[in-house]
């Protein structure tokens, strides 16, 4: 724009035109400055996001193996833990099966006190060599035959009739311990290797009387208390048979 009068002095017209070139380069090059800075400013904002990301990652990756290591470390806890609680429940199976084991013994000497105490002097060393003959000879039959007709695994199968495990056993025959010696050598072979395997297989073996959905007679079974049915009844039931045979 030109201010009236200007344009009638020629001399000053130039100089406006001067000007006015000077001011539009002046604004030109600002604005490349503004822009250079501009750029500047987001190349440098660019850079410090990209620090950072890096120093986020670094961090992450610092905190993701620290919580690793943590993970690690409490999984090996909690592995040792339940193996050393693996550890104790065999330790306490083991010391409470011996402990029985010692109590069954001792109950074999107060079967032999027992029976001494009603019987004649002369037939004293007879019955404590029939519970000797029972701790032994029972034992190994038990060993040997009577666990795997009782409690036998046979193909996978929890109800199978037989099978070959091994444990420690005991003769169950002191309930009818009077008598004379040989038949009585033939009978704790029997009762221990045959009779009283069969009845333990039938209840404590899961067999058809222990209850359940399979080989049973109904849900609930046959309910025992500390051997009263399965031990005391069936010695009880072969010596009267003994004693009907005698």
């Amino acid at each position: 724009l030109v201010p009236a009068g200007v344009g009638s002095d020629p001399a000053l017209a130039a100089k406006l035109e001067v000007m006015q070139a000077t001011f539009e380069r002046l604004k030109k090059e600002r604005k490349q400055e503004l822009d250079k800075v501009i750029a500047k400013n987001y190349e440098q904002e660019a850079i410090l996001q990209e620090k950072v990301d890096e120093l986020q990652q670094s961090r992450k990756r610092r905190l993701h193996v620290a919580n690793d290591a943590t993970i690690s470390a409490n999984t090996a806890s909690i592995t040792d833990n339940a193996n050393h609680i693996a550890d104790l429940q065999s330790a306490a199976d083991h010391i409470w099966l011996l402990l029985c084991g010692a109590l069954v013994m001792f109950m074999q000497a107060g079967f032999a006190m027992v029976e001494s105490g009603v019987c004649r002097q002369r037939n004293v060393q007879n019955i404590l060599m029939k519970n000797m003959v029972d701790v032994c000879l029972g034992t190994m039959c038990w060993w040997s035959i009577g666990w795997t007709l009782a409690y036998g695994i046979a193909d996978g199968e929890n109800h199978a009739f037989a099978n070959n495990h091994q444990p420690f056993g005991m003769g169950f025959t002191e309930v009818n311990s009077d008598g004379i010696f040989t038949p009585y050598l033939i009978f704790t072979i029997v009762m221990t290797s045959w009779i009283y395997p069969v009845v333990v297989h039938w209840t404590w073996g899961y067999g058809w009387l222990s209850g359940g959905a399979e080989y049973s007679i109904n849900s609930t079974g046959f309910m025992d208390f500390a051997g009263s049915g399965i031990v005391h009844m069936t010695g009880g039931v072969a010596a009267l048979v003994g004693a009907a045979i005698v």
